[in-house]
């Protein structure tokens, strides 16, 4: 009970900040006015996740789960169409058994819910690959109606865009897809939840405060949330994918160079060759076999956050790697990098 009351208020404070935000006016022009039609509302999807989760832990009360955790999950992933509920409580223990054999366990609490999360406008400037802003948008947005916005953003403010789906969101409780595997739905779970840890500190306060930020947050997120999701599947009897030494495909490879060459082109100011060459490059690569529906500067800025995505030049990803050989735990990893302000910071401690 003592848990529930502490999710319920987490997500309460979650929706309160989220309806002050989203009752701010905002121009016809600007990126959240062009996006209006599309918008996902947080603050009524915050209300709907608060008010199901607070009848799921009543009832909870009265009419436990099943024993038998890791039976339920693998009967869920193996057999769909039954009441994902339980299954959504025995994913957020077992990933919270693990938290707290590390350490950081407890607060916030793991909470998640199935469903379906919106979509993401992402703007760069056209001249340098760099996310200055997203607005999330309706999950169901197709993509005619995806193309119409991207095209008024680019003429109406002169910028990239692009929009794309999103592998989860870190709301509270935080959403994930239900169509996902179990390998997939543990390791978003986790990566979901480190957002959450971090939130209450100064690598969760710095998000969005530059470009590297964000990528320390995202890529530190991934690192931890992987080690953590491998461990809980092999809790349930179930074998994580195991990275190889050179596990980079011929997708990776050609997308490491043509981001270099991208990275090139704009340094010397020549943006509609670049803009040429990734026009060119999405159609070899759609010759290739790999299909991109959008190859442009946003595209780069969105998937490059994570530093170890073939999409990213970044260095983050090596040096937090770096920083976890170094620390003697993962819990002693999240706790290190939650501590991070600035990208020196992370410089300092990684080498």
């Amino acid at each position: 009970m003592v848990l529930t009351i502490k999710r319920l208020v987490l997500g309460l404070l979650t929706a309160l900040l989220l309806a002050q935000s989203s009752a701010a006016p905002f121009a016809a022009t600007s990126y959240r006015g062009l996006a209006h039609p599309y918008a996902f509302s947080l603050a009524g999807w915050e209300a709907r996740a608060l008010a199901a989760e607070a009848w799921e832990r009543l009832a909870h009360i009265f009419s436990p789960y099943p024993a038998d955790e890791a039976g339920l999950v693998l009967s869920y992933f193996n057999s769909p169409g039954q009441n994902f509920t339980p299954v959504e409580a025995a994913l957020e223990a077992a990933v919270a058994r693990v938290l707290h054999q590390e350490g950081v366990g407890g607060f916030p609490p793991v909470a998640f819910r199935f469903g379906f999360p919106p979509k993401l406008l992402i703007i760069s400037p056209r001249e340098r690959i760099e996310r200055i802003r997203t607005v999330l948008l309706q999950p169901d947005l197709d993509i005619g109606r995806a193309e119409a916005l991207e095209g008024r953003v680019e003429a109406a403010k002169g910028v990239s865009a692009l929009v794309e789906g999103l592998g989860g969101l870190a709301t509270y409780p935080s959403l994930v897809p239900p169509g996902y595997g179990l390998r997939d739905t543990v390791n978003a779970i986790a990566h979901e939840w480190m957002h959450h840890y971090f939130f209450f500190r100064p690598l969760g306060r710095a998000y969005g405060r530059d470009s590297q930020m964000t990528t320390l947050n995202e890529t530190a997120a991934s690192i931890a949330g992987n080690e953590v999701a491998a461990r809980v599947l092999r809790s349930f009897g179930v074998e994580p994918v195991r990275p190889v030494e050179d596990d980079e495909t011929p997708f990776d490879r050609e997308l490491r160079a043509i981001r270099r060459e991208v990275d090139r082109l704009l340094g010397e100011g020549r943006v509609g060759e670049a803009e040429a060459f990734m026009e060119t490059s999405q159609l070899r690569l759609a010759g290739m076999g790999y299909g991109i529906r959008r190859l442009n500067q946003a595209y780069f800025a969105f998937y490059g956050t994570y530093a170890l995505n073939p999409q990213s030049t970044s260095p983050i990803g090596e040096e937090l790697e770096q920083l976890r050989r170094r620390a003697s735990s993962l819990g002693e990893f999240i706790r290190l990098v939650a501590g991070v302000s600035s990208y020196r910071e992370l410089q300092h401690m990684a080498y």
